[in-house]
């Protein structure tokens, strides 16, 4: 049997040179590692929202969460696309 193994933390050297926004719920799964993940990603222009009392599933629809995620995102684009 093959057994795949994936780690996100294998290829956070891609982000180099590249703007980063990542965004997750305090009350979602493995926040320990999502957190060391992002402090992992070495560039200069990087962006955390942190959802405070949401899970990860109310980051989908939810519009108190979702629309300051749209909003961040958006103003990356803003900034970094002309």
């Amino acid at each position: 049997n093959f057994i795949f193994k994936y780690s996100p933390f294998n290829y956070t050297s891609k982000y180099k040179n590249k703007p980063f926004f990542m965004a997750y719920a305090d009350g979602g799964y493995s926040t320990e590692l999502l957190q060391k993940f992002y402090d992992e990603i070495f560039v200069d222009d990087k962006d955390l929202l942190v959802c405070k009392n949401a899970t990860h599933f109310d980051l989908y629809y939810k519009p108190e969460y979702v629309d300051p995620i749209v909003e961040r995102v958006t103003n990356i684009f803003k900034k970094h696309i002309k």
